[in-house]
């Protein structure tokens, strides 16, 4: 599902269903693992994902590690009910 707001400036969300086809339910990360230590390993899966990018293609730009004088704030973590995809 593709959402456009517009006001003073516009943006573009994408929202993504990931569905159980033989439950006919809409799965969460919550579901699929039994605590929320998901969220820390799956976050710094994607950080060292982020950071051999980086390294390999110096176009490759991600905010993280970024100086704390900077306005943009870092990726951190990914939410409880992140959307995802397989």
């Amino acid at each position: 599902m593709t959402k456009n707001e517009i006001e003073a400036s516009s943006y573009v969300s994408k929202v993504h269903y990931t569905i159980d086809k033989k439950r006919q339910i809409v799965l969460t990360l919550p579901m699929l693992f039994k605590d929320d230590k998901y969220i820390k390993v799956i976050s710094d899966n994607i950080k060292e994902q982020m950071r051999e990018q980086m390294k390999k293609d110096s176009t490759k730009s991600y905010f993280i590690d970024q100086k704390k004088d900077l306005p943009v704030e870092d990726f951190k973590t990914i939410n409880k009910y992140q959307d995802f995809l397989f």
